[in-house]
């Protein structure tokens, strides 16, 4: 995946957000020509479990490249699995 979509209650807010915060502005020029049909192609369950899991973990979606970056730039802490790590065979 090289792109990435978000949905927001309030775009003023989200806007300012990633002008001044991240550092993003939106470019026209880089815009795909099939941006409507890509927007309402449905995504895959695969997609969904990825945004779902984003979701729950407070993480940015998108590539993986941008994702390392965006969390990076935000200064996210590392995924850490839940619970005690398991006892070692012994």
């Amino acid at each position: 995946m090289d792109s990435a979509m978000l949905f927001v209650k309030n775009l003023g807010e989200m806007t300012a957000f990633y002008r001044d915060v991240i550092g993003l502005r939106p470019i026209e020029e880089t815009r795909r020509e099939d941006w409507i049909e890509w927007v309402n192609t449905p995504q895959t369950s695969a997609e969904e479990a990825a945004v779902l899991h984003c979701l729950r973990h407070g993480r940015p979606y998108g590539s993986e490249g941008w994702t390392k970056t965006m969390e990076s730039r935000l200064k996210l802490p590392p995924l850490r699995k839940r619970g005690r790590p398991r006892k070692k065979a012994e």
